[in-house]
C-alpha cells in the first residue's frame, strides 16, 4: 500500500513552541507518509530544512488573506497530490481554506492548536 502524500504547513515567521512542534511533526511522520513542509519565505524555521533530507517549499505570505500564498500553496498541493495539510499556525488557515478551493485535489485539512498553559 503507498503512503499518503502530507503537507506541514507553518508560515509563522517566529520561532517557538509551534514551529518548533511542525518540524518535529514533519519528521516525526516521514516513516508513514511522504512529507513535505511549506514554509515561510522570510522564517527563522529555515535553519531546520537546509541540508537536510527533509523535503520543504517556501512561500511568500503577505497577510492572513494572502491570495498570492494561497495560489502557490495549491500549485505546491497539486504538484505533490497532497493528501493532508497539517496546519499549526491560526493565521494559516484563510490561507489553507483558500489553496484549497484553488486546488485541483482537494485535500483535507487538519488544524491542531497546542495550548502550553497550565491550569
Amino acid at each position: 500500500m503507498s503512503k499518503k502524500n502530507l503537507l506541514e504547513l507553518c508560515l509563522s515567521p517566529d520561532l517557538g513552541g509551534l514551529e518548533l512542534y511542525m518540524v518535529r511533526s514533519a519528521k516525526a511522520l516521514v516513516n508513514d507518509f511522504n512529507v513535505i513542509s511549506v514554509i515561510g519565505e522570510k522564517t527563522k524555521l529555515l535553519q531546520y530544512y537546509e541540508d537536510t533530507i527533509y523535503e520543504y517549499q517556501q512561500i511568500k505570505r503577505k497577510g492572513s488573506f494572502s491570495i498570492g500564498a494561497a495560489r502557490n500553496l495549491a500549485k505546491i498541493i497539486d504538484a505533490n497530490n497532497i493528501d493532508i495539510v497539517h496546519l499549526h499556525w491560526t493565521k494559516d488557515i484563510p490561507v489553507a481554506v483558500m489553496a484549497k478551493v484553488f486546488s485541483k485535489t482537494k485535500p483535507k485539512q487538519l488544524f491542531i492548536r497546542i495550548n502550553n498553559t497550565k491550569e
